[in-house]
């Protein structure tokens, strides 16, 4: 279950907030349909994070994750520069993702449990 987004106006500085809505937009925009789930997870989604805590997304793609990863990354280092955040991002294909729940647990157990779609 997803929780409730309004807890970015706690977790989120307004320029991070920013930061976040830019790189959104942008994402949306070079993928398209291809872009499967973006969601905010870690400490800034459970609102335990400090000072120092990055912004975690992911980024689930349909199809062409290497595309995708590129251009994902390209938009977070752009945004990073100039809001001066630290917005991390990590792409994976559906298939990839699937994979990954069936071999690993923490971080798809993680990403379920205290994910924000975007």
């Amino acid at each position: 279950m997803l929780r409730d987004p309004h807890i970015l106006d706690d977790t989120l500085t307004t320029t991070e907030r920013l930061a976040l809505d830019e790189f959104v937009g942008r994402a949306r925009r070079a993928l398209g349909d291809r872009l499967a789930r973006l969601a905010l997870f870690g400490s800034r989604a459970r609102g335990d994070h400090d000072e120092a805590s990055d912004i975690d997304t992911l980024a689930l793609v349909s199809s062409d994750a290497r595309s995708a990863r590129s251009a994902l990354r390209q938009i977070a280092a752009e945004t990073n520069l100039t809001h001066d955040t630290h917005l991390t991002v990590l792409v994976l294909d559906t298939e990839e993702w699937d994979r990954l729940r069936r071999r690993e647990r923490r971080l798809p157990a993680e990403v379920e449990r205290d994910a924000i779609d975007l």
